[in-house]
């Protein structure tokens, strides 16, 4: 009766295991699908060559990462495509939604937006740092003229402290 019953356990844990791999499998496939949809639009961008990588990740939790901090994975009902970002604080589902044509469609524009925010904010600090390298230049040239200044008024000091305590002043 015992044998049975662990024979039983064991059949159960084999099936149930094997339907976690079916179901992995078919998450991995249909990330893979989407990212061969996906695939000739970012290679038609070389703006996106060294921030877009479309990287299929095939572990316990199949993903898509389209960039450092967003990815797309399949939702827990196991039909519903899923796009997430992390964040500073947590990480945030963007979009959902049942169809490869309406989640393309979103990556598109999402792609898109991420790739011209990234040169904005590129441009952005490079105005920044030429206006710095102006700043700390000026500000260069101002403490130099206040050193000379304490320099030779020290000097002037040193001098006339001299000729005092020499008696020829």
């Amino acid at each position: 009766m015992a044998r049975a019953e662990l024979d039983k356990a064991r059949r159960l844990e084999a099936e149930r295991h094997e339907a976690d791999l079916a179901v992995r499998d078919t998450a991995r496939l249909r990330l893979f699908t989407l990212r061969q949809e996906l695939a000739p639009y970012v290679g038609a961008m070389p703006e996106a060559d060294d921030f877009i990588h479309l990287s299929l990740v095939m572990d316990s939790r199949p993903r898509l990462w389209i960039d450092l901090t967003s990815f797309v994975e399949i939702a827990p009902d196991g039909r519903s495509w899923r796009l997430v970002q992390d964040t500073a604080e947590e990480r945030e589902i963007i979009f959902e939604t049942a169809k490869l044509d309406d989640m393309t469609a979103f990556l598109r524009k999402f792609i898109a937006l991420r790739i011209v925010r990234r040169h904005k904010a590129l441009n952005g600090e490079k105005s920044a740092a030429a206006g710095a390298v102006k700043d700390d230049r000026g500000d260069d040239i101002a403490l130099l003229v206040m050193v000379w200044l304490a320099g030779m008024l020290s000097g002037v000091f040193a001098l006339l402290a001299m000729l005092m305590w020499s008696g020829r002043l």
